[in-house]
């Protein structure tokens, strides 16, 4: 298992490349390994500029093992293949041919893991002969006790063989190897000089801030607002000229989101209304394909739309191959084209952390002036690490998130990968990093406790339980507003 030391390590049968690369074997989608398997005791390396890499390559390969253990351990087995109509089909799976069967006899709980944790493919040994379906996307929703799938691959098919259904078949899963190579990408290319900035140091944070150029409080472009107690988390973002990030921590329901947008805003028009040569680039990255689309649909498009005065910025919105939006002005990652965009003077792109990576192998590394993270503490450190590799010494940086909410720690398997730092998001280590420094760094951390999203009584309980009893609800904001502007 993950996580041992010495020989009780257990590692995966391959097959030699011949380049001397590794394989691992009996994987649908062969997985490439490095030649020489991470030493275990690179796990427990601190995190520095020096050992950064081989930590958590480390990590992230010893996840990976027990991930490969944990799915082979609770959904292979022995189950009953049935032919039956799925519930529902996804726009992508709608051309599939009428190959539609399920399997029975696994719990809701082996289905849900099976449908997140493989790579979204079931194998099945009928005779002397092996079969490969498809994992409908209708098991993420109708949970029934059986899992919907497709022979949806050219050539033989199932329907061929002369068997009596219901029948008897033995079932392998294989893990998504390939979300694993997309983390472990993001560890390797990463340069050093952006990875510098991750680790910071107390000299990172001394340069004094800009002035800001703006009118912060003017929105000519569909009135994006902030509440007075947000001003000067705005303010440290647009000021900050430190190599080191500005962290925006915050609870759930206060804002970030609205935040980062009106910095985008005002990105661009003091940009703008400095003349400033060169372009204009940010790139918005979060967690979650809904959460880019709150900034699309919450503020960006409304501001595009304005009839008084348009944003006069290109905004791109991508997106996964399986993700659709109702609004123009986007494009699935895989078929994302750099070269229309180069000459724009003011370019904005939001998308989530894969396709941060999908886009990084068509954008130069130093293309955006400005990269914002929203939902920073959502996911481990090595997948966070995907839009920085379009950055460079000079993007200006800003990471948003909740790190008291639920993050990778419930993702990560293995006790040494946890024990060791992977269960720790890349906003939460900076948190602590910029603690140990000193109080040099509370200029590059500001905060607010207005809770703009439930009431007192809804907020009692997590604020006592996560974030010092110091969450308040925007309705006393609002009354205490009120009385002022009444004397």
């Amino acid at each position: 298992m993950a996580g041992r030391q010495g020989s009780d390590i257990h590692h995966p049968q391959f097959t030699t490349r011949g380049d001397g690369g590794r394989v691992l074997q009996g994987s649908v989608h062969q997985r490439r390994y490095p030649s020489k398997v991470p030493d275990a005791a690179h796990m427990k390396l601190p995190v520095t500029l020096d050992n950064y890499k081989a930590k958590f390559t480390a990590l992230l390969y010893y996840e990976e093992l027990e991930h490969i253990e944990l799915l082979k351990k609770k959904c292979d087995g022995c189950y009953t293949l049935k032919k039956c109509q799925p519930p529902s089909l996804r726009y992508d799976e709608e051309d599939y041919p009428d190959n539609f069967y399920c399997l029975e006899g696994m719990s809701s709980a082996q289905i849900m893991y099976a449908t997140q944790a493989s790579d979204r493919h079931v194998t099945f040994s009928i005779g002397q002969r092996s079969y490969i379906a498809s994992i409908l996307s209708c098991n993420y929703s109708d949970i029934d006790n059986k899992l919907y799938i497709c022979f949806n691959q050219r050539g033989e098919s199932i329907n061929s063989i002369r068997v009596q259904f219901p029948l008897k078949v033995n079932v392998t899963f294989d893990v998504n190897h390939s979300y694993f190579v997309g983390l472990n990408e993001g560890v390797t290319r990463i340069s050093m000089n952006v990875l510098r900035r991750l680790i910071p140091i107390p000299e990172d944070f001394k340069s004094p801030p800009k002035n800001i150029s703006i009118n912060i409080r003017r929105h000519p472009h569909g009135g994006i607002d902030l509440d007075p107690e947000q001003y000067p988390a705005l303010e440290a973002i647009l000021s900050n000229q430190c190599s080191a990030p500005v962290l925006v921590p915050g609870a759930f329901g206060c804002g970030k989101t609205r935040l980062l947008a009106v910095a985008t805003e005002c990105f661009f028009r003091e940009h703008r209304e400095t003349g400033h040569p060169s372009p204009c680039r940010i790139l918005i990255c979060c967690h979650h394909q809904h959460s880019a689309d709150v900034f699309m649909d919450s503020y960006f498009n409304k501001m595009l739309t304005y009839k008084k005065h348009p944003w006069p910025v290109k905004v791109v919105r991508v997106t996964s191959s399986r993700h659709r939006v109702d609004y123009p002005g986007y494009v699935q990652a895989a078929r994302f084209n750099n070269s229309p965009y180069k000459d724009e003077t003011s370019f904005l792109l939001v998308t989530t952390f894969g396709g941060a990576l999908t886009i990084s192998r068509r954008v130069e590394p130093d293309f955006f002036t400005h990269i914002l993270i929203d939902e920073g503490a959502q996911t481990r450190e090595p997948e966070a690490l995907s839009p920085f590799l379009m950055a460079n010494e000079n993007t200006r940086i800003v990471i948003a998130g909740d790190h008291q909410q639920v993050g990778p720690q419930l993702l990560v398997l293995g006790k040494a990968p946890q024990q060791f730092g992977l269960c720790v998001s890349l906003l939460q280590r900076l948190l602590e990093k910029y603690k140990s420094i000193g109080d040099i760094t509370k200029r590059n951390t500001p905060s607010w406790n207005i809770n703009y999203r439930s009431q007192a009584g809804i907020l009692e309980l997590p604020s006592k339980l996560f974030y010092n009893s110091e969450l308040k609800d925007c309705v006393l904001l609002m009354i205490f507003q009120l009385m002022l502007s009444v004397l």
